[in-house]
Protein backbone atom coordinates (compact mmCIF):
# COMPACT_ATOMS: atom_id res chain seq x y z
CA UNK A 1 0.00 0.00 0.00
CA UNK A 2 2.82 2.40 0.86
CA UNK A 3 4.54 1.80 -2.50
CA UNK A 4 1.23 2.33 -4.32
CA UNK A 5 0.65 5.63 -2.55
CA UNK A 6 4.20 6.77 -3.35
CA UNK A 7 3.51 5.99 -7.01
CA UNK A 8 0.23 7.92 -6.87
CA UNK A 9 1.98 10.85 -5.20
CA UNK A 10 4.42 11.04 -8.11
CA UNK A 11 1.55 10.78 -10.56
CA UNK A 12 -0.31 13.64 -8.89
CA UNK A 13 2.90 15.65 -9.09
CA UNK A 14 3.02 14.91 -12.82
CA UNK A 15 -0.56 16.15 -13.07
CA UNK A 16 0.49 19.49 -11.68
CA UNK A 17 -1.92 19.20 -8.75
CA UNK A 18 -1.23 21.96 -6.27
CA UNK A 19 -2.96 24.51 -4.11
CA UNK A 20 -4.80 27.26 -5.89
CA UNK A 21 -6.34 27.25 -9.36
CA UNK A 22 -4.61 25.22 -12.04
CA UNK A 23 -5.42 26.25 -15.60
CA UNK A 24 -4.24 22.95 -17.06
CA UNK A 25 -2.65 19.69 -16.05
CA UNK A 26 0.99 18.92 -16.68
CA UNK A 27 1.13 15.21 -17.36
CA UNK A 28 4.49 13.52 -17.84
CA UNK A 29 4.12 9.89 -16.71
CA UNK A 30 3.38 7.21 -19.29
CA UNK A 31 0.32 5.94 -17.41
CA UNK A 32 -1.11 9.45 -17.30
CA UNK A 33 -0.43 10.25 -20.93
CA UNK A 34 -1.64 6.92 -22.29
CA UNK A 35 -4.58 6.40 -19.96
CA UNK A 36 -3.30 3.16 -18.44
CA UNK A 37 -4.69 3.65 -14.94
CA UNK A 38 -6.37 0.53 -13.52
CA UNK A 39 -9.69 1.76 -12.14
CA UNK A 40 -11.78 -1.42 -12.27
CA UNK A 41 -10.38 -2.58 -8.92
CA UNK A 42 -12.04 0.39 -7.21
CA UNK A 43 -15.26 -1.60 -6.87
CA UNK A 44 -13.47 -3.88 -4.40
CA UNK A 45 -12.29 -1.04 -2.14
CA UNK A 46 -13.70 -0.54 1.35
CA UNK A 47 -14.75 3.01 0.50
CA UNK A 48 -16.82 1.71 -2.44
CA UNK A 49 -18.84 -0.50 -0.09
CA UNK A 50 -19.14 2.40 2.34
CA UNK A 51 -21.08 4.35 -0.29
CA UNK A 52 -24.82 3.97 -0.69
CA UNK A 53 -26.23 2.32 -3.81
CA UNK A 54 -26.51 5.62 -5.68
CA UNK A 55 -22.90 6.50 -4.93
CA UNK A 56 -21.71 3.09 -6.08
CA UNK A 57 -23.66 3.48 -9.31
CA UNK A 58 -22.02 6.85 -9.93
CA UNK A 59 -18.56 5.40 -9.42
CA UNK A 60 -19.32 2.54 -11.81
CA UNK A 61 -20.52 5.07 -14.37
CA UNK A 62 -17.16 6.86 -14.24
CA UNK A 63 -15.30 3.56 -14.51
CA UNK A 64 -17.38 2.51 -17.51
CA UNK A 65 -16.97 5.89 -19.22
CA UNK A 66 -13.23 5.78 -18.67
CA UNK A 67 -12.86 2.27 -20.04
CA UNK A 68 -15.16 3.02 -22.98
CA UNK A 69 -13.12 6.03 -24.07
CA UNK A 70 -9.93 3.96 -23.85
CA UNK A 71 -11.45 1.25 -26.06
CA UNK A 72 -12.67 3.82 -28.59
CA UNK A 73 -9.31 5.63 -28.71
CA UNK A 74 -11.36 8.80 -28.85
CA UNK A 75 -9.79 12.22 -29.30
CA UNK A 76 -12.13 14.45 -27.31
CA UNK A 77 -10.55 17.69 -26.13
CA UNK A 78 -11.83 17.43 -22.56
CA UNK A 79 -12.65 14.27 -20.60
CA UNK A 80 -14.05 16.01 -17.54
CA UNK A 81 -17.33 14.17 -18.13
CA UNK A 82 -15.57 10.94 -17.16
CA UNK A 83 -14.78 12.35 -13.72
CA UNK A 84 -18.14 14.04 -13.02
CA UNK A 85 -20.12 11.02 -11.73
CA UNK A 86 -17.42 9.91 -9.30
CA UNK A 87 -16.89 13.50 -8.16
CA UNK A 88 -20.56 13.55 -7.19
CA UNK A 89 -20.08 10.28 -5.32
CA UNK A 90 -17.05 11.82 -3.59
CA UNK A 91 -19.29 14.55 -2.19
CA UNK A 92 -21.67 11.89 -0.91
CA UNK A 93 -18.76 9.99 0.63
CA UNK A 94 -17.51 13.07 2.48
CA UNK A 95 -20.92 13.80 3.96
CA UNK A 96 -21.40 10.20 5.06
CA UNK A 97 -17.86 10.09 6.45
CA UNK A 98 -18.42 13.25 8.50
CA UNK A 99 -21.73 11.89 9.76
CA UNK A 100 -20.31 8.46 10.60
CA UNK A 101 -17.52 9.85 12.77
CA UNK A 102 -19.85 12.28 14.56
CA UNK A 103 -18.63 15.53 13.03
CA UNK A 104 -22.13 16.38 11.84
CA UNK A 105 -25.55 15.25 13.04
CA UNK A 106 -28.30 13.70 10.93
CA UNK A 107 -30.04 17.03 10.43
CA UNK A 108 -26.92 18.62 8.96
CA UNK A 109 -26.11 15.49 6.98
CA UNK A 110 -29.48 15.71 5.24
CA UNK A 111 -29.67 19.50 5.04
CA UNK A 112 -29.49 20.98 1.55
CA UNK A 113 -27.59 24.03 2.77
CA UNK A 114 -24.68 22.08 4.25
CA UNK A 115 -21.67 22.95 2.08
CA UNK A 116 -18.80 20.50 1.89
CA UNK A 117 -16.52 23.04 0.23
CA UNK A 118 -16.83 25.48 3.08
CA UNK A 119 -16.41 22.79 5.72
CA UNK A 120 -13.14 21.57 4.15
CA UNK A 121 -11.69 24.94 3.16
CA UNK A 122 -8.51 25.55 5.18
CA UNK A 123 -8.55 29.24 4.23
CA UNK A 124 -11.86 30.17 5.87
CA UNK A 125 -11.27 33.34 7.87
CA UNK A 126 -10.90 32.88 11.61
CA UNK A 127 -14.11 34.70 12.55
CA UNK A 128 -16.12 32.43 10.20
CA UNK A 129 -14.84 29.16 11.66
CA UNK A 130 -18.07 27.97 13.23
CA UNK A 131 -19.22 24.41 13.93
CA UNK A 132 -19.69 23.86 10.18
CA UNK A 133 -15.97 24.30 9.57
CA UNK A 134 -14.51 20.81 9.89
CA UNK A 135 -10.99 21.12 8.52
CA UNK A 136 -9.57 21.29 12.04
CA UNK A 137 -11.71 18.34 13.21
CA UNK A 138 -10.32 16.13 10.44
CA UNK A 139 -6.80 17.37 11.15
CA UNK A 140 -7.15 16.42 14.80
CA UNK A 141 -8.86 13.06 14.25
CA UNK A 142 -6.62 11.92 11.38
CA UNK A 143 -3.89 14.33 10.33
CA UNK A 144 -3.45 17.81 8.82
CA UNK A 145 -2.10 16.11 5.70
CA UNK A 146 -5.30 14.12 5.19
CA UNK A 147 -7.45 17.20 5.80
CA UNK A 148 -5.45 19.03 3.13
CA UNK A 149 -5.65 16.07 0.74
CA UNK A 150 -9.45 15.92 1.07
CA UNK A 151 -9.61 19.63 0.24
CA UNK A 152 -7.13 19.45 -2.65
CA UNK A 153 -9.04 16.52 -4.13
CA UNK A 154 -12.31 18.44 -3.79
CA UNK A 155 -10.77 21.34 -5.71
CA UNK A 156 -8.95 19.36 -8.39
CA UNK A 157 -11.46 16.59 -9.09
CA UNK A 158 -14.63 18.64 -8.67
CA UNK A 159 -14.51 22.43 -8.55
CA UNK A 160 -11.98 22.99 -11.31
CA UNK A 161 -13.88 20.65 -13.61
CA UNK A 162 -17.40 21.86 -12.83
CA UNK A 163 -16.91 25.62 -12.98
CA UNK A 164 -16.31 27.77 -16.04
CA UNK A 165 -14.10 30.85 -16.13
CA UNK A 166 -13.79 32.78 -19.43
CA UNK A 167 -10.16 33.71 -18.85
CA UNK A 168 -8.95 30.27 -17.69
CA UNK A 169 -9.30 26.96 -19.49
CA UNK A 170 -9.25 23.76 -17.50
CA UNK A 171 -9.33 20.54 -19.51
CA UNK A 172 -8.16 17.00 -18.84
CA UNK A 173 -6.96 14.20 -21.09
CA UNK A 174 -8.26 10.66 -20.72
CA UNK A 175 -5.12 9.73 -18.78
CA UNK A 176 -5.56 12.69 -16.46
CA UNK A 177 -9.21 11.76 -15.95
CA UNK A 178 -8.13 8.29 -14.87
CA UNK A 179 -5.58 9.77 -12.49
CA UNK A 180 -8.26 11.96 -10.91
CA UNK A 181 -10.46 8.90 -10.38
CA UNK A 182 -7.54 7.21 -8.67
CA UNK A 183 -6.83 10.35 -6.64
CA UNK A 184 -10.36 10.29 -5.23
CA UNK A 185 -10.09 6.57 -4.56
CA UNK A 186 -6.83 6.95 -2.67
CA UNK A 187 -7.98 9.80 -0.45
CA UNK A 188 -11.30 8.12 0.36
CA UNK A 189 -9.40 5.02 1.40
CA UNK A 190 -7.20 7.12 3.69
CA UNK A 191 -10.21 8.92 5.16
CA UNK A 192 -12.13 5.75 5.83
CA UNK A 193 -9.33 4.19 7.85
CA UNK A 194 -7.54 7.36 9.00
CA UNK A 195 -4.48 5.31 8.12
CA UNK A 196 -2.18 8.32 8.09
CA UNK A 197 -1.87 8.09 11.90
CA UNK A 198 -3.96 5.04 12.74
CA UNK A 199 -6.15 7.02 15.09
CA UNK A 200 -9.55 6.06 13.76
CA UNK A 201 -11.02 3.11 11.93
CA UNK A 202 -14.43 3.35 10.31
CA UNK A 203 -16.19 0.27 9.10
CA UNK A 204 -18.34 0.48 5.94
Amino acid sequence: MKDERNTLHLLYHDLGIKRGFSTSFSCASASCLNGEMNVRDMQNANWFHFLDAEGQALVMQSIELYERELRLHSTISDYSFVVFPMAKAYEGFLKKFMYSVGMIDKNRYEHRQFRIGRSLNPDVSYHQRDDSWLFDDISEMCSPELARSLWDTWIEARNHLFHYFPDQRYTVSIGQAGALLRMMSDVMDQALTCSAQGKQTIQP
